[in-house]
């Protein structure tokens, strides 16, 4: 997986380009890590590359939004694939974590 950090406004912004799966998740976790130490708000997740997100995928994903959460900063996924859309809302977590269609629709 590739992952780039940028930062738009307060936004920090992750670009993710790859599986998001067992072999992947931790460079997502030390991305956010770099984001939310900054404190960065919205942090948005852009999965635009993102072809397949698994089950600890979305449990990695699930402990970023809990961390945020905590903090009071907003986690952001934005223009998710159908694929990956349909996995979030599977798990529901589409009720805790916001979806946007676009970047700049997350900022």
């Amino acid at each position: 997986m590739e992952v780039k950090i940028a930062a738009r406004d307060n936004a920090g912004i992750i670009e993710l380009k790859g599986d998001l799966d067992f072999q992947s998740y931790k460079e997502l976790e030390t991305a956010f890590n770099a984001s939310f130490g900054q404190g960065r708000s919205p942090i948005i997740l852009d999965i635009s590359e993102v072809p397949h997100v698994d089950s600890v995928g979305l449990g990695a994903i699930t402990r970023l939004w809990k961390a945020a959460n905590q903090q009071g900063v907003d986690l952001v996924l934005a223009c998710p694939r159908k694929n990956v859309r349909s996995m979030i809302k599977l798990v529901n977590l589409d009720g805790r974590i916001r979806l946007a269609d676009t970047v700049e629709d997350g900022l």
